[in-house]
């Protein structure tokens, strides 16, 4: 049976308010078996790939998250970023 993991990138905001809760987990996975991670790093990239390094998983599943303007001009997309280095199969699906 394959094992599901599921990182989540928390902000410095949400560290304090953190509640198991407000994880963003689709209700269609909520009943599947898997570890949640977390990832506190400033650059949400850079904490995709530090778990994929250091997990080493088969495959890579997103599930992006809207953004305001801002955040879209200044940031861009964490899942084509991804998209664009990733040496795994990825999967992205709605949140």
């Amino acid at each position: 049976q394959a094992k599901i993991s599921v990182l989540h990138g928390i902000s410095e905001a949400e560290q304090t308010t953190l509640d198991s809760n407000d994880l963003m987990v689709p209700d269609y996975l909520k009943e599947l078996p898997a570890s949640h991670h977390f990832s506190f790093e400033a650059d949400a990239d850079a904490g995709i790939e530090n778990f994929v390094n250091e997990h080493q998983p088969d495959m890579l599943v997103m599930i992006p998250h809207k953004h305001g303007l801002f955040h879209r001009l200044t940031e861009g997309s964490h899942t084509k970023r991804i998209s664009e280095r990733t040496k795994i199969p990825l999967l992205c699906l709605p949140g």
